[in-house]
């Protein structure tokens, strides 16, 4: 390993330590706002019986709460796996690469 200490290598990388904590605090955020996301639309599908209706906003405009039922299929990948293995095929696979970084305090020796 290399020790490198100019300006701009220096600031990029701890730029970067700041950007990955922030990005953590957000997805934590985020995965936070999407449970409460559910139980509020739980909550009003069950108490409008799944209707359509309308309410007034904050602002004062008349606002909608549009309920729509969605589906679709997704592969079941244990199945698709078992499948392949009875077979015996291999599963097809992609290769996917990426350069993976992180930034934590040195231990002195």
């Amino acid at each position: 390993m290399k020790f490198i200490n100019t300006k701009k290598p220096r600031e990029y990388a701890q730029r970067l330590a700041a950007v990955k904590a922030e990005i953590q605090a957000l997805r934590q955020q985020i995965m936070a706002l999407a449970e409460e996301e559910k139980d509020l639309e739980q909550f009003l599908h069950s108490k409008s019986a799944g209707e359509d209706f309308q309410f007034n906003g904050e602002e004062g405009y008349l606002m909608t709460m549009k309920f729509i039922d969605r589906s679709r299929r997704v592969m079941d990948q244990p199945k698709v796996r078992a499948m392949f293995e009875k077979m015996g095929l291999k599963v097809p696979t992609r290769k996917s690469e990426w350069v993976e970084t992180s930034i934590d305090y040195a231990e002195e020796e």
